[in-house]
């Protein structure tokens, strides 16, 4: 059979991996640099042979996999939100045995995508249902409420017959008309990315992935290199998470992959721009939270890819934009003066003059956000905000304070990924505000950033004023972007991406790395509840 071309135009699915390498690398001498392609016509010549021999050295001395392999279910349960199946495949070595996790409500009709969840050692798959994970619960629970089923198979200790075994239960698990071919990924936590790196790498069938692996397991693995292997995954979109111990060393691991990874991907164009790379800063204490913001930066990718995106119905027809009266308060009509620059407190980074705040960060690794010194639940608020080409700013919308701050320079993205879970977009709300005219999904401009999407997005073109006007009531939200209503929700209905909806908190303006500028900003106090 024909293999499936990589490239796949007008789709973008990303898949999660969290992944840990720990193998003894075979020789002690430091590789040589991963040779980067000119373009993309220097990369197809390389790149099947690459394949070949990466596919040779994971697969060598393993028997073939079986054709037709079968699925036998030996039993059925249930646990919230989840069909539960435990099964049996006859492999070439013995039986294999897993567990499908299916959301309940499950059925022919419905294909959905298939996250092939990989145990680490020691860790049957039972475990993926029953076990709580990185947000206290099993893993296959906060897949499914994203609409996602789950296959896992108990682990191999031999890695490369693991790999094999998994390829052989994907065979059978699309031999079963619940889930969708075309929207396929793999998840390993810690050590099982010794399997799920590769079998992304090569195994086309899945379509995309997030890989987080420490830098210290890099330096020591075997079989294909790092770089190979992330590489071969381009150009469908792949998250790739290093941690490293600070301070960066500029010939560290990390910053091998980072180079071979971007210098693939960068070859195949507009096609390419699915890799996000990202290097987690190591330090006392950190583990635990970094961990469990990869999960949760995780589940956002799988939202974002592998979920129906577009535009959310109002549900209802427009209503009039709320008119800004005498009650209202310009709550920078004479400077920023008590405001709170938080995260990054670097002097310049804020700065008002004539009316208008304007945010201008060093580069992409200072973040942060301008506070205003109030705390408030229910509000009506007008902001005009402008950004440039490329340009991403933001609202934060009953958010709370960030008791830690980031030094500028290198080191503030790493730190920044390890205390995430802090940030504004997660303690409270953020309204989106980027270069984007006309996308609508829950990240595009107008959206409640990863909860909800607005019906349209009449953003302007970069470097042009934009309005936006927030009602906030209760649970209730509302916005108009530019005079038109495009977002009506409640945030009490999003349990898996705001499982604590925010009734109170502060408001603030973004600092995502890039210029942005904010002016008339007014406000106007619904009510003053009692805590």
């Amino acid at each position: 059979m024909a293999r499936r071309p990589i490239v796949r135009p007008g789709r973008s699915f990303l898949v999660l991996i969290v992944a840990a390498m720990a193998s003894p690398r075979a020789d002690a001498q430091a590789p040589k640099p991963f040779p980067l392609p000119k373009d993309r016509a220097a990369w197809d010549s390389r790149r099947d042979g690459l394949r070949a021999r990466a596919d040779d050295m994971l697969g060598r001395d393993l028997p073939a996999r079986p054709k037709g392999a079968r699925l036998e279910v030996t039993g059925r349960g249930s646990k919230p939100g989840l069909v539960v199946e435990p099964f049996t495949i006859d492999g070439a070595s013995g039986p294999i045995r897993g567990v499908l996790a299916l959301p309940e409500g499950t059925g022919d009709s419905r294909r959905m995508p298939l996250i092939l969840l990989v145990r680490e050692p020691g860790r049957p798959a039972m475990g993926a249902v029953e076990e709580p994970g990185f947000d206290g619960r099993p893993p296959a629970v906060t897949l499914a409420g994203f609409g996602f089923a789950t296959l896992a198979i108990d682990p191999n200790p031999a890695e490369g017959a693991h790999l094999r075994e998994l390829r052989v239960a994907l065979d059978a698990a699309l031999a079963r008309p619940e889930f969708d071919p075309d929207r396929l990924g793999v998840v390993g936590i810690g050590p099982a990315a010794r399997v799920a790196l590769p079998l992304m790498a090569i195994d086309d069938r899945i379509d995309c992935g997030v890989v987080a692996v420490e830098s210290a397991d890099l330096e020591t693995s075997t079989g294909p290199r790092p770089e190979e292997l992330a590489a071969l995954c381009a150009p469908r979109p792949l998250s790739l998470m290093v941690g490293e111990a600070l301070p960066f060393r500029p010939d560290s691991p990390a910053r091998a992959l980072e180079r071979a990874a971007k210098g693939v991907y960068k070859v195949y164009g507009p096609a390419g721009t699915g890799l996000a790379m990202n290097i987690f800063g190591e330090f006392p204490g950190h583990a635990s939270v970094a961990t469990r913001l990869q999960w949760m930066a995780g589940l956002e990718q799988l939202d974002k890819h592998l979920r129906p995106q577009g535009p959310a119905p109002l549900g209802h027809a427009p209503e009039p934009e709320p008119e800004a009266d005498g009650r209202f308060v310009d709550v920078a009509e004479h400077g920023i003066a008590g405001w709170s620059a938080e995260m990054s407190q670097r002097p310049g980074t804020w700065s008002w003059s004539d009316g208008v705040i304007t945010c201008k960060p060093i580069g992409p690794g200072e973040f942060g956000w301008l506070r205003l010194p109030i705390e408030v639940d229910d509000f009506v608020l007008k902001v005009e905000w402008k950004v440039p080409e490329k340009g991403n700013g933001g609202i934060f919308l009953r958010a709370r304070p960030v008791t830690w701050t980031l030094p500028p320079g290198d080191l503030s993205k790493p730190r920044l990924q390890a205390l995430g879970l802090e940030w504004p977009s997660r303690t409270g709300l953020e309204l989106q505000a980027q270069a984007d005219p006309g996308d609508a999904n829950r990240y595009s401009s107008g959206s409640l950033y990863r909860h909800a999407a607005p019906a349209a997005n009449p953003t302007l073109a970069p470097g042009r004023w934009n309005r936006y006007t927030v009602r906030a009531r209760g649970p209730r939200i509302e916005v108009w972007s530019n005079g038109q209503q495009v977002l009506d929700t409640s945030i009490d209905r999003y349990p898996e991406t705001l499982p604590d909806p925010p009734l109170r908190g502060y408001i603030g303006l973004q600092n995502h790395g890039s210029p942005a500028e904010y002016r008339n900003v007014r406000l106007l106090r619904l009510s003053d509840r009692k805590d």
